[in-house]
């Protein structure tokens, strides 16, 4: 997986380090007194985490992988913490049903692993976009990122699914 990664991570270098410094001045506005929406912490956090343990799975880089991981389950606390209900739902119950991937994905971490790694990740993957889906958010499809790179989001899917226009 590792080699085939040095092509993919050139080509996806723009839009890694727009995401970098997106999720830094996130970090910025939080230690300035703003209080992060469920939105915010999805958006900025959350997704960039998805897609760095991606990468991090892919170069077998277990290390990395391990932190982004850990970095997933700290937004999901700051989520209930920040964002206790959103319309009217316990963001707890809901973000509650990512906890046997992401304790799948540990297992495949720890045992450096990369094809349960890339089970686990599609698991978790599988979930954020059932989570989104029944949150009423159906439109927000998070996808595996596009080994060929594909935007600055390559994990999630912006078609309609309605079928050309």
């Amino acid at each position: 997986m590792a080699n085939n990664l040095t092509g993919l991570l050139r080509k996806s270098a723009v839009p890694l380090l727009a995401l970098g410094i997106a999720a830094g001045a996130a970090l910025i506005v939080i230690s300035k007194g703003y209080t992060p929406g469920l939105g915010d912490l999805m958006n900025r956090s959350m997704q960039v985490q998805h897609l760095k343990l991606w990468y991090a799975g892919h170069a077998d880089n277990w290390p990395l992988a391990a932190y982004e991981l850990k970095k997933i389950k700290e937004t999901v606390e700051n989520a209930q913490s920040f964002s206790p209900e959103w319309q009217g739902r316990a963001v707890g119950e809901m973000v509650k049903s990512l906890d046997p991937e992401l304790d799948e994905l540990d297992r495949a971490i720890e045992a450096q692993d990369p094809a349960k790694f890339d089970a686990a990740f599609h698991s978790l993957t599988e979930a954020c976009s059932a989570c989104h889906a029944a949150a009423g958010q159906p439109e927000i499809k998070i996808v595996d990122p596009a080994p060929q790179g594909g935007g600055p989001f390559p994990d999630q899917d912006f078609t309609s699914g309605r079928g050309p226009q």
